[in-house]
């Protein structure tokens, strides 16, 4: 377990970084409907649609794969499914083996954190319901808390789809 939360960790400092570099680039351009992450976040429809992709690598040997975007408010959603990607799996903070587990990261436009509370009554899944080519379609849930400062600050993600390319 404690590994799980370590591979996991690494694939958020990754994801991180990209679509913190990703942010600070003045000439973003919306997607064409090609990519994108749709969620409740504490009720509220938000779109992530700016610079939504899909990325893979792997760490210590172990696969991931990382879907995100940036919706109008310049907040950033990522999933992380750890693994190989396989249609109709689920995804889950719950699991016992590292490729079942997925994680939900969610950035607000002030630069807070969010992630997987493993407390929440709601837990975090991933669940995907198709593979075409490079895009992987699905549905994601679950409880996210403030990452930093030992904040109890949370938010629920209910709703969520995505439907993303992966980069090659």
């Amino acid at each position: 377990m404690r590994s799980i939360k370590i591979l996991t960790l690494i694939a958020l400092v990754c994801t991180l970084c990209t679509v913190s570099s990703c942010k600070k680039d003045s000439g973003d351009v919306p997607s064409k409907g090609k990519s994108s992450l749709t969620a409740k976040v504490n009720g509220t429809v938000t779109v992530f649609d700016k610079l939504s992709l899909g990325l893979t690598g792997s760490v210590n040997g172990q696969e991931f794969t990382s879907l995100q975007g940036t919706a109008a408010d310049g907040s950033n959603m990522s999933l992380t499914i750890n693994g190989p990607v396989i249609a109709g799996k689920t995804y889950s903070v719950t699991a016992v083996n590292y490729e079942d587990s997925g994680s939900i990261f969610y950035t607000t436009k002030d630069d807070v954190t969010f992630v997987n509370d493993d407390v929440a009554a709601n837990q975090v899944s991933i669940t995907v319901t198709g593979l075409s080519g490079k895009t992987i379609k699905g549905a994601f849930k679950g409880g996210v808390k403030a990452m930093l400062n030992n904040s109890e600050e949370t938010r629920a993600i209910t709703e969520g789809t995505f439907n993303v390319t992966v980069a090659e």
